[in-house]
């Protein structure tokens, strides 16, 4: 099941460049790091809201111990998973500078000015 669920996603990553005649790998790579600047903020909101969640419980469970350590345990795999996004978002960063990808559809890291 699992081997037939990776072979459709393949095929479904690679048909577009079939479809559209991308002969040259550049515009295949441009359409899966499209693919994964789309799902990168995604993965990074999903790992942030699971952090958020453990902090949550680790904070109204102040009296009973079985939560806390339940609390933590969430905790820890937020950290991991926000270690992780970040570092996703770094690699397709760096994929897209590295072979010259940039295109207008890039991943634009958010920031902010100061307000003074």
């Amino acid at each position: 099941m699992i081997r037939k669920f990776f072979a459709f996603a393949i095929t479904a990553l690679a048909a577009p460049g079939v479809v559209f005649a991308a002969a040259d790998l550049i515009s295949i790579g441009k359409i899966i790091l499209g693919l994964f600047s789309a799902l990168a903020p995604v993965v990074l909101g999903l790992a942030l809201l699971g952090f958020m969640w453990g902090g949550a419980m680790y904070i109204f469970s102040a009296g009973n111990d079985k939560k806390r350590a339940e609390a933590k345990h969430v905790l820890t795999y937020g950290v991991i998973a926000l270690f992780f996004a970040l570092s996703f978002l770094g690699m397709v960063a760096i994929i897209q500078n590295t072979f010259d990808l940039n295109s207008t559809d890039t991943l634009q890291i958010p920031s902010a000015k100061p307000p003074f």
